[in-house]
């Protein structure tokens, strides 16, 4: 590894946000992982040193706040954001689906 990067993943407690983490820590990168679900991102960073991890629904703005407060004490900078967090929803064509269901999933 040529350059070691300090980055944050969001929804990495499974699918591609998992995927990333466990990708780069094993490159060596300083990785602090959130997700809404903290018992699934403890099994992400097991075994990795390099990964800070804290429960955060980027949905609400305190945690995320917090969550930045936390990874703040923990490095001088970041150098990216991978951002995985989502939801399923809402489900439908485009003229049916709800607007403020809509924008509430983006």
């Amino acid at each position: 590894m040529a350059v070691r990067k300090s980055i944050v993943i969001t929804g990495a407690s499974s699918g591609f946000g998992a995927a990333f983490a466990r990708a780069l820590a094993q490159d060596g990168h300083q990785l602090f992982i959130c997700a809404r679900r903290i018992d699934r991102l403890a099994a992400v960073a097991a075994g990795h040193r390099s990964i800070f991890y804290a429960h955060c629904d980027v949905s609400q703005e305190s945690e995320v706040k917090e969550f930045f407060r936390q990874v703040g004490e923990r490095t001088r900078a970041l150098d990216a954001l991978i951002h995985c967090a989502a939801i399923l929803g809402p489900l439908g064509t485009f003229d049916t689906v709800d607007s403020a269901e809509w924008l509430a999933a983006f």
